[in-house]
């Protein structure tokens, strides 16, 4: 070998070993096991790791580690792993299994690459591969774990996104209840700021919820009615239990600047870890507009109750007097048709004169309970004012100027035309009183007019009307007026605004209105006079008038036997004397039980029945059942202190049937008979 063979190689060999210090001192980069083989799979080159994997001190020398043939169990498989790898110049991956220098067994996972460094691969006939090892056990521990922190992560972000979803959710579901309350509702902190606001709110009060959001609450609340309270005091104050309403009504403001009456229920909560408190708002309009109704109506319902209990007691004691009064006219008219001296004479007209007043008394009280006689028949309003225009005129005060206004061609009215008269004049007068000796003025005008139920519940109205067409007279004055704490009264008896009373004018006029089912209208206010409107029903058709003849007296005589029921005693004496005066004979009975067994006892000889209408025991409608039971044909005249339309019988269907009124005339009773038997 020449010299310039020996320096080439020599050169060759510092060249290939500073390549292969080069290289280690880049492998010691790796953390994993990095070695220089050959296809032999002699190790040309390795780093610390690869040493310490094998057992290798790092300051040996590689020469130990000349072959990993020496290390592996299956050459073949170490062989064809690395020729696999020479082919490609991507790294390509395998396993292997090595025993260290003290024999212990590795698992490892490699991966080799061919390289093609001159320097290293110079006096080499075949390839040179990188090999880098790694501990299979430890690798897949790290990616085990790995994989299980992967997987607790994707655990906690699933769980995270789910809570995250569920979150969105609940505050979804929270707004749509939220918003869904019936009640205006708001979410306060504890600076009082409104923290969120329904759209329940909005509809009640007329303000956007958001523009509310950040807002103080004061802006939507006031004080409690009637009160000067603090509305955060109230609103923020601590309470025992779940939920607690603030006393009293709360004042709300509608965004138009009107004050909503309000009821305010609290309720503390935790949201998004902040204490709130939920302030309900329920809207008390409907509720006192309920509430103001129901009192109007319960007062009514007293008010009318009160008026029915004294209509009974006016048709009570009108009952009473009539038949008192009956027995007073009764025999004073018999000593008027007696031979009397003429003083005696002048006596009973006085004492017939005195009874016919206080009968028309009576009358007045019936008239208030809803009982009098009338005779109804279809009638023009306009007409029964016209008519009594002059008398009402001369009736008022000179001071006193009366205007009229009659409407023209008005539907006519199924009345008793003395009864309106009798209404129309009770007012008149009571306007008068009320003026007094000031100078003023009463305004009389006549209707028509549709009612409906806001029209006769708008002011004070006495009676039950319907809604429907109904024609009026309407009379104001312009004196004093009425106090509202006496307008419920001015319809009791003998009531009256001035220092004394004046009896029963008015309480007569309520009394006739009601029985033609109309209405009475009042409104008054003091200093500014007072206005009655009376509201009577539309005919619905031509009522057939009822007239009784007014033929002149005929002096009866009869016989046989008249049948007197009667529980009054001294209705019973002198019905007894006036028939036995005119040639009959007399039974008396005391109550319908008795007239019946004299009836049975009597049937033959009894040729008609005086029947009082309120009994003891039985009856007059009990009473007469009965007796047509015995004898459909049998004459009986009915007698009541109450009027004709009171009477339980339809008095027209029945020929051998009559009414007379309490307190009668004889002649009236005799009439009545005596129709009876010239129709038998």
């Amino acid at each position: 070998m020449g010299n310039g063979t020996i320096s080439t190689q020599m050169d060759g060999d510092a060249e290939r070993a500073r390549a292969v210090q080069a290289f280690e001192q880049f492998a010691e980069c790796f953390p994993d096991a990095v070695a220089l083989t050959d296809l032999a799979g002699n190790v040309l080159a390795c780093n610390g790791a690869a040493r310490a994997m094998l057992c290798a001190s790092p300051g040996e020398d590689t020469g130990r580690l000349a072959s990993l043939l020496e290390l592996v169990d299956d050459h073949e498989h170490l062989l064809r792993f690395l020729k696999l790898a020479a082919r490609t110049s991507s790294p390509f991956p395998g396993a292997l299994r090595l025993r260290n220098a003290e024999g212990e067994l590795r698992h490892l996972r490699c991966s080799a690459r061919r390289v093609t460094t001159r320097a290293v691969a110079s006096g080499t006939p075949d390839a040179l591969l990188l090999l880098r090892c790694s501990e299979k056990i430890q690798a897949d521990q790290r990616f085990t774990a790995l994989n299980r922190e992967i997987a607790s992560l994707r655990r906690e972000i699933t769980a995270r996104r789910s809570a995250e979803e569920a979150t969105r959710k609940g505050k979804r579901r929270f707004q749509a209840l939220f918003d869904a309350a019936p009640d205006a509702t708001l979410l306060i902190d504890c600076e009082g700021t409104i923290v969120l606001a329904n759209e329940s709110l909005e509809r009640e009060l007329g303000r956007p919820s958001q523009s509310l959001v950040g807002a103080p609450v004061t802006s939507v609340l006031g004080p409690a009615l009637g009160r000067e309270d603090n509305v955060l005091d109230a609103l923020l104050a601590p309470f025992d239990g779940a939920e607690t309403a603030i006393p009293g009504r709360m004042a709300a403001l509608h965004m138009d600047g009107s004050v909503v009456p309000v009821d305010v229920r609290l309720r503390r909560l935790e949201i998004d870890d902040r204490p709130v408190v939920v302030a309900a708002l329920r809207n008390l309009t409907e509720q006192l507009r309920i509430e103001r109704e129901n009192r109007d109506l319960e007062h009514k319902m007293q008010q009318a109750q009160k008026l029915e209990s004294l209509g009974v007691l006016a048709g009570g004691i009108a009952h009473d007097f009539n038949n008192l009064l009956l027995g007073m006219m009764g025999n004073a008219d018999l000593v008027l048709r007696e031979d009397v001296p003429d003083r005696a004479r002048a006596c009973a007209d006085d004492i017939v004169k005195s009874a016919q007043r206080a009968a028309e008394l009576c009358k007045q009280l019936l008239a208030y309970s809803g009982r009098g006689s009338f005779v109804v028949q279809p009638a023009s309003l306009s007409a029964i004012v016209h008519e009594m225009a002059h008398l009402l005129e001369i009736s008022i005060s000179k001071k006193v100027e009366l205007r009229r206004s009659f409407a023209d061609g008005l539907p006519r009215i199924d009345a008793d035309e003395t009864q309106i008269r009798q209404v129309i004049m009770n007012l008149i007068i009571n306007a008068s009183d009320a003026i007094g000796d000031a100078e003023g003025t009463i305004r009389i005008r006549t209707g028509r007019m549709r009612c409906d139920e806001s029209m006769l519940r708008g002011a004070t109205v006495f009676g039950d009307p319907e809604p429907g067409s109904y024609v009026f007279v309407e009379i104001s004055d312009t004196g004093g007026g009425i106090e509202p704490d006496k307008l419920e009264r001015i319809f009791e008896p003998f009531f009256t605004t001035k220092t004394t009373g004046r009896g029963l004018g008015l309480a007569a006029v309520l009394g006739i209105v009601r029985s033609h089912c109309g209405a009475l209208k009042v409104e008054s206010e003091p200093g500014e006079g007072t206005t009655f409107l009376v509201l009577l029903p539309e005919s619905s058709a031509a009522a057939p008038v009822v007239r009784r003849d007014k033929r002149a007296e005929i002096e009866v005589r009869g016989g046989g036997r008249v049948l007197v029921v009667d529980d009054e005693a001294m209705v019973r004496s002198v019905a007894k004397r006036i028939f036995e005066r005119h040639g009959f004979e007399v039974l008396l009975a005391e109550n319908g039980r008795v007239a019946l067994e004299l009836l049975e006892a009597h049937r033959v000889s009894v040729v008609a029945v005086v029947l009082d209408m309120t009994m003891p025991v039985m009856n007059g409608e009990e009473t007469l059942a009965e007796l047509r039971k015995l004898d459909a044909s049998l004459p009986v005249v009915l007698a009541s202190g109450f009027n004709e339309q009171s009477a339980p019988v339809h008095i027209e269907q029945d020929p051998a049937l009559r009414f007379v009124q309490k307190p009668y005339r004889i002649r009236d009773l005799m009439d009545a008979l005596q129709s009876m038997l010239d129709g038998a």
